[in-house]
């Protein structure tokens, strides 16, 4: 047998379930219950769309609840369902009065009354009307019939008014509204009027007057769904058009604004559906093709949207939008120059079109071209000066320009226009994440979570915060999220996260193993990446700090890389050629980052200066950010700007031609990371900026020396190790204030010996620590001296817990911690007071050489098994100081404590570092030996 179902009855028991329902709900509603009320109405609607009292009933929560959008189209949809009953109409004529629509209330009292609606409450709202046109306030009068506000009803069902249909011909009070079927011609004309002349809140008050005198007619609620999505309702929009496109199935229109309605409202599927049936009546339909275009284009789907585009090109050939759309296809397929043009084209055609300007900009900036496309953005904020999404990408330029403070103030100026924009609090956030000021980073995009809890980029960007803080489990949380939201970078940012300061030494090759774990996996899913950097977006710069030898792991991550995003490896033209053009000059380009004040620069800019006057040499200054005119005053050569994406960056240094890239560092940020991936240049070195080995393939040379590395040195790189016989390093002798300040000024004491270490916390090892705790154990009047970090103040406790678990109690308490002093007189005065700078291991002292030696204050090291800890050792050697080098942990605290209780020592060391620290400085032979050295690679090219 076949199961069946008695309709009947199951009729009757739905029916029964929402009276039961409707009237727990008025209940709740009387008791000010109001948000379970509604809860309950919106099941009713659910079950029953078009149930008269569960609408009326929204209608007047909505009143209550302040939610003025959502007011009328309840009140509306009441009505339609049971035209008959009277309070449903004063309650739409009130609601209409006050929100100010009240020609639309007058032309519905109209109606009422004409469906035999009347007695003291509509005449009192009649009387309230006509009040309206005066100046006289509502509370200067008194009503003999005053007119309740609306409240929740449940009717009984003996009440309940059927809707029967109507017999053709028949003319009743009840069907007065039915007599004419269809608008006259003048009232349709003067509704279009107010649209031609932008009065779109007119236009929506006489549609819905319209809509209730003609109900079955659809160009009432065509009109209405048209002036409240001009009007940015797009929700209210939504049921009219729908009623519309019901009403008018073959009207191509109808369908079409229905598309774009639920493309504003992100239904794509529903959006694409709308759009096609638009385009099955009408074919030549120009805005359906273009909606469709916005909507594929949402779906990923890029080459249909492209399809789109040109069909409503063939069909005005003139449309600027549609040009705009086409440079918006094309550019999500990467075809940034046929993009550029598309937009071109439309500007061409509407000059002052702002939104292709905006688009414009956002092309040319991913081309590199980064002072055209804030000029773009500029031409389009002159046109638009409320364009929030121009000034977001405004913002993302300046971002890229270097000028932080004025990205800050774009993005800003998008969020007043638009407060609830999440990608401009994303946005912000990182640009205030770039100027150190992380718990304002960590807001904005919280905030920016807040508003799209959806935004992917946000929750990792707060990752990469919370990273930077110290709080790895909480950034693991976000990057997951990122990852579950289709960020797959945020999956491998999860997987191979490092602490920035090292925990104890368990804790340390536990967080090692899970790095190499985690690699494995990566590794084993095999997902492809199409934009390493932006979807990446980091290096493994902590590895360097772990004191292990990183090669086959970095050559093990640099290979993962290059399987899951091949486009890595790219090979400028010029590379590829067998045979090379003789030519005059060899040229050499250098890329960094850091040209401005740091310690690169400290080490490189001088010997750059000076190669750039050589004329064998065509020398050509790289970086993505703005380039220190006072500390690059005399180079003589080409200057390029790139920017922060690898297809522009590629593109502008592929054009050099260069014969020899040389990377001042790699690994400190990601752009020269994968970047070096590229074969940019016939020959590609790295200095010792950042000292560990890349693992990159196309990195042919690391630039060392030959005095600090071991001699097993070449098992310690991927690359081809060459040794100069000096580093390629070039300082200038810097001044000694004549007046230093004291160990009081500097909040130092003054009656201890002080073992001092000014560098950055993250070198800190903790074998390090055993070094302390012995110095501490030998000199009872000893104190250690650390800085804390300058942009990050959270790493002190991050050291400070861990030397719980290595340093005893009773001797932590002699270890201080001191600002970071960024002024140099400062930073001088404290290493002068200093008895002794520690060299710390396994990654030790490196620029800060420079500022030690002038002063003359003893330094101790221990010698490393690479070359990043062996540094130290060679300014000893230098300086005359072989007593100053030890060889293991012991005997390297009894030297410190040697040299800080011994005066007579401390002065015999100062003297012999102040006789002979003129070798430090300003020497120019690396110059020499890199000429000699581009000179031999450029050979053995020519003669291959």
């Amino acid at each position: 047998m076949k199961p069946h179902s008695n309709t009947a009855e199951s009729t009757q028991h739905i029916t029964t379930t929402i009276d039961r329902t409707l009237q727990q709900a008025v209940a709740l509603h009387q008791a000010g219950q109001l948000q379970a009320a509604e809860q309950l109405y919106s099941k009713i609607l659910l079950v029953q769309p078009n149930h008269s009292e569960a609408h009326h009933n929204m209608g007047v929560l909505a009143m209550q609840m302040k939610k003025p959008d959502a007011v009328l189209p309840h009140f509306m949809a009441a009505l339609e369902a049971n035209p008959t009953h009277g309070p449903y109409w004063l309650s739409y004529i009130d609601a209409l009065i006050k929100t100010g629509q009240l020609d639309a209330a007058r032309e519905v009292l109209a109606l009422a009354r004409q469906q035999g609606i009347g007695g003291g409450e509509i005449n009192a709202l009649a009387i309230k009307l006509s009040d309206s046109a005066t100046t006289i306030t509502p509370s200067t009068i008194e009503y003999k019939h005053a007119y309740k506000e609306p409240q929740p009803t449940s009717l009984s069902a003996s009440n309940k008014i059927k809707n029967k249909p109507l017999k053709s011909g028949k003319s009743t009070k009840k069907s007065a509204t039915h007599n004419k079927k269809a608008p006259a011609p003048q009232d349709v004309n003067s509704l279009v009027s107010l649209f031609t002349e932008g009065h779109f809140t007119k236009a929506a008050s006489v549609a819905q007057a319209m809509t209730v005198r003609y109900p079955l007619h659809g160009f009432g609620w065509k009109a209405l769904g048209a002036a409240f999505n001009l009007l940015g309702q797009n929700t209210n929009a939504l049921a009219p058009m729908q009623k519309a496109a019901m009403l008018l199935p073959y009207d191509a229109d109808a369908h079409s604004n229905l598309g774009i309605t639920l493309h504003e409202l992100n239904r794509l599927d529903e959006a694409e559906a709308s759009c096609r049936r638009a385009l099955e009546i009408n074919p030549e339909l120009v805005a359906a093709h273009i909606t469709l275009s916005f909507t594929l284009h949402e779906l990923n789907r890029f080459d249909e949207a492209e399809m789109c585009c040109r069909k409503a090109l063939e069909i005005n050939p003139e449309y600027a939008e549609a040009y705009n759309n086409l440079g918006n296809a094309l550019k999500a397929q990467g075809r940034l120059d046929e993009a550029e043009a598309s937009y071109r084209r439309a500007l061409n055609i509407k000059p002052d079109f702002a939104e292709a300007h905006s688009n414009l900009a956002v092309i040319l900036h991913e081309l590199g071209r980064l002072d055209e496309a804030e000029t773009s953005c500029i031409v389009a904020l002159r046109i638009k000066p409320v364009y929030a999404e121009a000034h977001s990408n405004l913002g993302v330029i300046l971002h890229e320009l270097g000028r932080l403070n004025e990205a800050e103030a774009s993005y800003r100026r998008a969020l007043e226009i638009k407060p609830d924009y999440a990608e401009a609090n994303c946005n912000l956030g990182a640009t205030l994440f770039n100027l150190e000021r992380l718990d304002e980073a960590q807001s904005c995009y919280q905030r920016a979570l807040d508003i799209n809890p959806e935004l992917a980029d946000a929750h990792y960007n707060l990752g990469n915060t919370l990273k930077s803080q110290g709080e790895l489990q909480k950034a693991e949380i976000c990057y997951q999220m990122a990852h579950q939201k289709g960020l797959y970078g945020a999956r491998i940012r999860k997987a191979l996260l490092l602490p920035s300061i090292m925990g104890t030494k368990p804790e340390l090759f536990r967080s090692r193993a899970k790095f190499e774990q985690n690699l494995d996996k990566l590794i084993e899913e095999n997902v492809p990446i199409n934009e390493p950097l932006k979807i990446i977006g980091e290096t493994n710069f902590y590895l360097a700090y772990h004191g292990l030898n990183d090669r086959d792991l970095q050559v093990k991550i640099a290979k993962y890389y290059e399987k899951v995003s091949p486009s890595l490896l790219f090979i400028a033209p010029h590379c590829s050629k067998s045979k090379l053009v003789a030519s005059k000059k060899i040229r050499v380009g250098f890329f960094s980052k850091f040209l401005y004040s740091h310690s690169v620069s400290l080490c490189f800019s001088k010997i750059i200066e000076s190669l750039s006057l050589k004329p064998q040499l065509e020398v050509t200054l790289i970086s993505n950010s703005s380039i220190d005119d006072n500390i690059y005053a005399n180079f003589a050569g080409n200057r390029v700007r790139i920017p922060y994406n690898l297809p522009g960056a590629r593109k502008i240094i592929a054009d050099l031609e260069l014969d020899i890239m040389v990377y001042l560092d790699i690994g400190m940020e990601p752009l020269s990371y994968f970047m070096a991936f590229s074969r940019l240049a016939r020959v590609q070195c790295v200095l010792t900026g950042h000292p560990v080995t890349t693992g990159i393939a196309n990195i042919d040379y690391f630039l060392s020396t030959d005095r600090m590395e071991p001699n097993n040195a070449e098992e310690h790189y991927s690359e081809k190790l060459v040794r100069f016989p000096s580093p390629i390093v070039y300082f200038s002798r810097p001044s000694l204030p004549a007046i230093l300040k004291t160990r009081l000024e500097l909040d130092l004491p003054n009656d201890q010996h002080i073992y001092m270490c000014p560098m950055k916390l993250q070198k800190l090892h903790p074998d390090f620590d055993e070094a302390i705790t012995r110095i501490l154990q030998l000199d009872e009047n000893g104190v250690i001296i650390l800085f804390e970090d300058d942009l990050r103040p959270y790493w002190k406790h991050d050291v400070i817990k861990r030397f719980q678990n290595t340093i005893p109690e009773h001797l932590r308490v002699r270890i201080i911690f001191l600002p970071w002093l960024s002024n140099p007189i400062d930073f001088m005065s404290a290493i002068s007071a200093a008895d002794v700078i520690l060299d710390p291991f396994h990654f030790g002292i490196g620029s800060t050489a420079a500022m030690t030696s002038i002063t003359g204050t003893p330094l101790v090291t221990k010698v490393g098994e690479f070359m990043r800890g062996r540094v130290g050792a060679y300014y000893c050697e230098m300086l005359d100081l072989s007593d100053c080098v030890t060889k293991d942990t012991e005997n390297y605290a009894k030297k410190a404590v040697q040299i800080a209780s011994d005066q007579q020592l401390r002065d015999k060391i100062s003297k012999n570092i102040l006789k002979n620290n003129s070798v430090l400085y300003e020497n120019l032979q690396p110059v020499d030996d890199l000429i000699d050295f581009f000179n031999s690679v450029m050979s053995d090219k020519h003669s291959v």
